[in-house]
């Protein structure tokens, strides 16, 4: 896909903002539903803004499963299902048109808290400061046609708070970028090698935020043990990131503008 550098930084600020609604969303969605959700058994479907499926990772920590999709009508958004695996994950049971631009679903298995929904057993969020060990490990399978990156999003708040929009930071680690999308400069980080570096400021209904973008230079299906401090100690070098600030959730995902079916979270776990 041929575009411009100015239009792929406006699509990924309007990703941001669109995460956002979709978490916004499901709050009030959950909210009708019980103050976790629906809660879904793994194996069946989970579909829209509401069902999430809950699994196990190890140690009694407990993550999230959504299919999260935000851009399509209420409608095509209650049919746009995943199915949960056996293991911390799902795969993306149908494909997504392409719009035209916009992003239309960030399915993600994740843990900690956002907007009042919280993963069973998380200590999150925890202050900046006590992230020194924070790992996560993640693998997932899947090249199907479509534009879509795959992504970790980790979420940062100015408080200790879970029920409101984090007016911190948005900083999230690309494993694989859309063909054609290009942009930032090359940067050294410990332990992972050789990024591409972006940052920008997104804002939704009054909040603003520092949205960090790191990219690894080519697909990587599989990280184990992947240090996160890396990632945040460059950002707090750059003025992105405060050390008293918390982080509140870690989720591993799908940003999909079109296609998708297939992509599959084999395995997930985070620990901070």
């Amino acid at each position: 896909m041929n575009m411009s550098k100015t239009l792929r930084a406006a699509l990924i600020t309007l990703a941001a903002v669109a995460a956002v609604l979709a978490l916004t969303i499901a709050a009030m969605v959950a909210g009708s539903a019980g103050a976790q959700g629906a809660a879904v058994t793994p194996g069946r479907p989970v579909c829209g803004m509401a069902q999430r499926a809950v699994q196990e990772a190890s140690g009694g920590v407990w993550t999230l499963s959504r299919a999260n999709p935000f851009g399509l009508g209420a409608r095509a958004a209650a049919r746009y299902c995943v199915r949960p695996g056996p293991r911390p994950g799902f795969t993306i049971l149908s494909s997504l048109p392409d719009p035209g631009g916009d992003v239309l679903a960030y399915p993600f298995t994740g843990t900690g808290c956002a907007y009042g929904l919280c993963s069973r057993g998380t200590d999150l969020p925890r202050r900046v400061g006590r992230l020194a060990h924070a790992t996560s490990s993640w693998t997932w399978r899947g090249q199907p046609a479509g534009y879509w990156n795959a992504s970790y999003d980790l979420w940062f708040d100015r408080r200790d708070q879970i029920t409101t929009q984090d007016d911190g930071a948005e900083l999230m680690i690309w494993l694989r970028t859309m063909p054609g999308y290009d942009g930032g400069q090359t940067v050294w980080v410990r332990g992972a090698g050789w990024m591409r570096f972006m940052h920008w400021t997104a804002c939704h209904d009054g909040t603003c935020w520092h949205y960090i973008q790191f990219r690894y230079p080519s697909t990587v299906h599989s990280v184990r043990d992947l240090r996160l401090w890396p990632f945040i100690t460059y950002a707090i070098h750059h003025h992105l990131i405060r050390w008293g600030w918390w982080l509140t959730s870690v989720h591993a995902g799908y940003e999909l503008w079109s296609g998708g079916k297939g992509l599959a979270t084999t395995w997930f776990t985070a620990r901070t």
